[in-house]
């Protein structure tokens, strides 16, 4: 079995290329990849912040699920030319194989060195892909908590 020899650094510089040149600013892998420090734990009460804090702690998740949106449409994207690069050169094999069956044919195709490579950067691709859209449902699930205790306290007003 061939071992994965990738490097996430290099997968993800045609990202940062695109991001700079429609001179957009691409966050830290720090905050990509968690929450901040001061909100690791559930440690506090909606309805005990004051509005400030809670306005402050939405603005912080909204920009968090900003970021890995475009990440993860970034990572979609990716994953469709790896999808379709895989395909062509599985194609192309198939094409030149000298073997007269079919599955032959396939055989030789899935085992050749650059379908591999392919496969390989395709499933990086897709890891990466699900890990950006657990980790932007996690944050649209902060920003939707921060969002209905607002809610409550615009309704509360209301009422008094």
């Amino acid at each position: 079995m061939k071992e994965f020899d990738v490097d996430a650094k290099k997968l993800n510089e045609l990202n940062l290329n695109r991001i700079e040149k429609q001179g957009l600013v691409y966050p830290s892998n720090e905050i990509i990849t968690g929450t901040p420090k001061d909100f690791t734990s559930f440690d506090f009460i909606i309805s005990e912040m004051t509005n400030d804090e809670l306005l402050n702690r939405m603005a912080v998740f909204t920009a968090l699920h900003a970021s890995a949106s475009v990440n993860e449409a970034l990572a979609m994207s990716e994953v469709a030319v790896y999808e379709h690069d895989l395909e062509v050169k599985k194609s192309q094999v198939m094409q030149l194989s000298s073997k007269s069956k079919v599955t032959d044919k396939r055989q030789e195709a899935l085992i050749n060195d650059e379908v591999v490579a392919l496969q390989e950067k395709l499933t990086v691709a897709e890891s990466k892909l699900k890990l950006l859209t657990a980790l932007r449902t996690s944050y649209n699930n902060y920003t939707n908590l921060f969002s209905r205790g607002i809610t409550v306290r615009i309704e509360e007003s209301k009422l008094q």
